[in-house]
């Protein structure tokens, strides 16, 4: 129709048909325009969704490598990681750290006394607790069945590595464990141990393991340094 209109290359427009013929093929063009650009925001938005999903399933598998499920706490792999990552800054010094075993006292005797399922819910409120007092730098994981490792960051000597403990103890000694079931309480053992230079995270855990157990070999709900 443009070519059959002469050198102008204009559309043709001199009868009524062509003016007609002339407004079907534009309103064809800005039609097929509008439903190529609905089209493509159709696409957009089912790759927008997509792409969403995906992040979530990825944020939920690291969650499932990385947290304990109970606790919500990191596991144990993963407190590991961060306490071997903390310790690999150091440049040549010890490393201002110090690291916290909390065990819960008589926890056996609270399953055979209260069910699995209180001693269950004992766990997963000492998570929350630890997660609620430490320090936003400090970490916690749950290290294995009852105890508990944190990492507490910038801590350089014995006595400011007691007192962090102490005040986690305190918390959680003072929680009320009478709300999950009559009668509950609940007290820690804890075992610190300050990192010192040219040592290994496996030494340092070592004395904070040792400490722990002469905390329970003491009578149980108090903080012994390694």
């Amino acid at each position: 129709m443009l070519i059959s209109a002469g050198p102008d290359f204009s559309l043709p427009m001199r009868s009524v048909m062509e003016r007609a013929l002339s407004a079907v093929w534009i309103v064809t063009i800005l039609a097929r325009c509008l439903l190529m650009g609905l089209y493509g925001a159709r696409i957009r938005e089912h790759l927008n969704q997509r792409r969403l999903e995906l992040q979530r399933a990825h944020a939920e598998v690291h969650r499932l490598a990385t947290r304990d499920d109970l606790t919500g706490l990191l596991n144990r792999r993963s407190i590991r990681l961060c306490v071997e990552s903390e310790a690999a800054h150091s440049a040549g010094g010890p490393p201002p750290l110090a690291l916290a075993l909390l065990d819960v006292d008589h926890f056996k005797a609270i399953n055979d006394t209260y069910g699995h399922p209180i001693g269950d819910e004992v766990l997963r409120q000492f998570g929350l607790l630890i997660a609620r007092e430490m320090r936003v730098s400090d970490r916690a994981g749950r290290f294995g069945g009852e105890e508990f490792l944190v990492l507490l960051r910038g801590v350089a000597n014995d006595a400011d590595a007691e007192r962090a403990a102490e005040r986690l103890r305190q918390a959680l000694k003072s929680h009320a464990w009478a709300s999950i079931a009559p009668g509950l309480a609940v007290t820690a053992s804890v075992g610190v141990a300050v990192m010192r230079a040219h040592e290994s995270v496996d030494q340092a855990l070592a004395r904070a393991d040792r400490a722990l157990y002469e905390a329970k070999r003491a009578g149980r709900d108090r903080v012994c340094v390694g």
